[in-house]
C-alpha cells in the first residue's frame, strides 16, 4: 500500500508551485531594491518548480505502483506519461540553459546564423516544445480519465470528484482564453482603427481595455490556481483513502 502515502504525498507537492501566483507579490512589498526581489523571486521560482517537479515524479511513480497492484494499463501509463513529461520538461530547461549561455558568448548575425547553429537550435527548441506540449494534452485527458477508473476500482469517490474538478480546469480555461482573447482583440481594434471608432473615443476606451485585459488575466490566474489546488487536495485525499 505504498502507493497510498506516495500519491498523498506526490499531488500535495506537485500543488506547491500553485502558490507562486500568492508569494511573488508579497516578495514585491516586502522588498525595496530591485536586486534583492532579483534574487528573492529567482530563489523562490527553482525552489518551488524542483518540489513540484518532485511531486509529479512520486505521484507519477504512485499511479505506476496503483496500476500495477490493480492490475489496469491505464492507470500504468498514466504514471508513464507523468514521469515521462518531467523528464522532457528538464531536458527543455536544461537545453534552454545550456543555448542561452553559448549565445552569449557568441554573437549572432544574420550571415552567420546557419553556421553558429543558432537556427538549428531554435528548430530543435521548437520540435521539442511541440512534443512537451502534445504529450502534455494527452497525459491530461489519460489523467482525467484514470481518476474515474480509479473510483471504479478502489471505490473511492473522492478519485471521481478529483476528475470532475480537472474537467472544470479545463473548462475555466477555455472561458478565461475567449474573454482574454475578446479584451485583446478590442484592444488591437482601437488601436489599428481609430478612424473607425473615433480618435478621442480611442484614447477613452483604451486605458479602460488594457486594465480589462490585466483584470481577467489576474483573475483567471487567481481562479485557475485556486481550482488546480483543490484538485490536487482532492487527488491526495482519494489515494489516502484507498483501502485493500
Amino acid at each position: 500500500m505504498l502507493y497510498r502515502y506516495l500519491g498523498c504525498i506526490g499531488y500535495l507537492l506537485s500543488m506547491i508551485p500553485n502558490f507562486t501566483f500568492f508569494v511573488i507579490p508579497t516578495s514585491f512589498l516586502q522588498l525595496s531594491k530591485i536586486e534583492q526581489t532579483s534574487l528573492l523571486l529567482n530563489s523562490i521560482t527553482l525552489t518551488i518548480s524542483i518540489i513540484g517537479i518532485i511531486g509529479l515524479l512520486i505521484a507519477g511513480i504512485a499511479w505506476i505502483l496503483l496500476g500495477k497492484f490493480r492490475n489496469d494499463k491505464l492507470l500504468i501509463c498514466n504514471g508513464v506519461l507523468m514521469i515521462t513529461l518531467v523528464i522532457l520538461s528538464g531536458v527543455l530547461m536544461i537545453y534552454l540553459f545550456l543555448t542561452t549561455f553559448k549565445y552569449t558568448t557568441i554573437e549572432v548575425k544574420p550571415e552567420n546564423v546557419i553556421e553558429s547553429g543558432y537556427l538549428m537550435n531554435l528548430v530543435n527548441l521548437i520540435i521539442l516544445s511541440v512534443l512537451i506540449t502534445s504529450i502534455f494534452f494527452t497525459w491530461y485527458i489519460i489523467h482525467i480519465i484514470s481518476h474515474f477508473r480509479a473510483s471504479s476500482v478502489t471505490g473511492v469517490k473522492m478519485f471521481k470528484y478529483a476528475g470532475i474538478t480537472h474537467i472544470l480546469i479545463i473548462i475555466v480555461s477555455v472561458i478565461f482564453v475567449i474573454l482574454i482573447t475578446y479584451f485583446a482583440l478590442s484592444m488591437l481594434y482601437t488601436i489599428k482603427i481609430p478612424h473607425v471608432t473615433g480618435f478621442e473615443i480611442s484614447l477613452y476606451r483604451l486605458p479602460i481595455q488594457f486594465i480589462s485585459l490585466i483584470g481577467i488575466l489576474t483573475i483567471s490566474i487567481l481562479v485557475l490556481n485556486i481550482i488546480s489546488i483543490i484538485a490536487y487536495i482532492l487527488s491526495a485525499i482519494a489515494f489516502l483513502s484507498i483501502k485493500d
